[in-house]
């Protein structure tokens, strides 16, 4: 009997968990990851350091593809920041371990839906195939599934200031003033923001 395909959007800390339980039930997996390496996301805030130690950021199936390639694992009270947890972890656990051959790196998913089906159809859309769309180099691919798992998180999707889920009025025009992300403000952004004041929302 053929395996079940398991179609996982984001190649971070999430997403490679879910790969590395989905091997080892025997699925077959394909990881989508927009960037140009695993963690990508986490590397926008990679001077930033985790509110949680290293024994609450391994999951245990990557744990166990590590360990076959001698990988030891952090001090487990530390807290690392974004680069090490990337470097130390995700890096050879998307490099050198067999979730590798599972990842397509620089791979934008577009759109997702049920084979056969359109808007307006629902009955047995439950039991169709889910097909992806995804861009990579360029040129659009689709990638069919009996399963997706959504790990791409919110980063580059990031809440409006508006507290009702909509932009703030005069949020778009003020969007040159505005940082979504966690700014780096001890290094590459630090001209931005020396001597101004700051309003942190949230």
């Amino acid at each position: 009997m053929k395996a079940k395909t398991v179609a996982i959007i984001g190649a971070g800390p999430v997403g490679l968990a879910a790969g590395a339980h989905a091997l080892e039930r025997g699925l077959s997996v394909v990881i989508l990851e927009r960037g140009l390496e695993v963690g990508h996301s986490i590397l926008q805030w990679k001077h930033v350091k985790m509110f949680s130690p290293w024994e609450f950021n391994v999951d245990h199936a990557c744990a166990r593809l590590l360990h076959r390639i001698g990988w030891k694992m952090p001090n487990p009270e530390v807290l690392p920041t974004g680069r090490e947890l990337v470097e130390q972890y995700l890096a050879p656990l998307g490099t050198k371990t067999p979730l590798k051959d599972h990842i397509k790196l620089s791979s934008m998913v577009t759109a997702i839906s049920r084979v056969g089906f359109d808007k307006l159809k629902t009955a047995g859309r439950e039991q169709a195939p889910f097909e992806i769309r995804y861009v990579r180099s360029g040129e659009e691919h689709a990638l069919f599934a009996d399963a997706v798992i959504d790990a791409s998180g919110t980063w580059f999707s990031p809440n409006p200031a508006g507290a009702n889920g909509l932009p703030a009025i005069g949020e778009a025009a003020a969007r040159g003033h505005v940082s979504y992300t966690m700014p780096d403000v001890h290094g590459e952004q630090r001209d931005r923001f020396a001597n101004r004041r700051v309003a942190v929302l949230g």
